[in-house]
């Protein structure tokens, strides 16, 4: 009995937000990273970058009608600096860091030398795009649509204020409990996948916004179905996208990273 409840842990949790728990240096590290990158390929557009850049870099008008102009540019060099910022290590750091970890451990009743850690992502998303919009989804196993993440754990890290105007997340509460089936349809030429997902099952479900400010971290099961709301403003949203499953629960499955050169 006792094993079977530590099975179902994970798929009894709901989304809580924890306020403030990512310090800012740890934010400014992340903005320092996407400095450099911008710069090293889009060095026209991005010349008159401060030497110490900061979180506060963000609220620039210049930054962001740069971040624009650069992605309608070249979407394959936007692609690279996409990819590559998920392989730095202001990223890992920040996805392996203390504060997150502890944050993981508490959520879960699973001690954090357990888990593994994987798709450690940070998404731009544009003002009124389609090219890169997810529609409702809950979050995959690594390129599975076979293994059921059932004890997986999803965190979002607000690197600035994310308001309703800049696309907040949107989650169907609850909706990790029950098994919906999903299908992965894979984009390319630098676009977001897409998942379908039968919505008639939605109406069962209450959604609920979350509005989140810099450092907070929204903490939910993977199966729990959500999508971000359409940014509407005048900023592109920058966020952090972290996963994590636990190696002795069920559904773990072996991973490996592979890094293919993009040319």
């Amino acid at each position: 009995m006792e094993k079977n409840k530590k099975k179902s842990l994970i798929k009894n949790k709901s989304v809580i937000c924890f306020k403030n728990c990512i310090k800012e240096n740890q934010i400014n590290e992340i903005f320092i990273t996407m400095g450099v990158l911008f710069k090293f390929y889009f060095p026209e557009l991005f010349q008159w970058l401060p030497k110490k850049i900061t979180l506060k870099i963000w609220k620039l008008r210049k930054f962001q009608e740069s971040i624009i102009k650069a992605r309608k540019k070249s979407k394959k060099k936007f692609g690279k600096i996409y990819d590559t910022i998920q392989l730095s290590s202001s990223v890992k750091k920040m996805m392996t860091s203390k504060n997150i970890m502890n944050i993981v451990e508490k959520y879960t009743n699973i001690k954090k030398e357990n888990f593994i850690c994987f798709n450690s992502v940070i998404r731009f998303d544009p003002p009124f795009d389609e090219r890169n919009s997810v529609d409702w989804h809950y979050d995959l196993y690594p390129n599975s649509e076979k293994i059921d993440p059932i004890n997986g754990i999803s965190v979002v890290v607000a690197l600035h204020d994310i308001k309703i105007e800049h696309g907040s997340p949107i989650f169907l509460l609850n909706s990790n409990k029950t098994k919906i089936k999903m299908r992965l349809r894979t984009k390319y030429d630098n676009k977001s996948d897409n998942y379908k997902l039968e919505k008639e099952y939605f109406k069962k479900f209450k959604s609920k916004i979350f509005e989140i400010n810099i450092g907070d971290v929204l903490i939910f099961p993977m199966k729990t179905i959500h999508k971000s709301g359409k940014n509407v403003s005048n900023n592109v949203r920058i966020s952090g996208l972290f996963r994590y499953y636990p190696i002795n629960k069920k559904g773990f499955t072996a991973l490996k990273e592979s890094y293919i050169p993009i040319e």
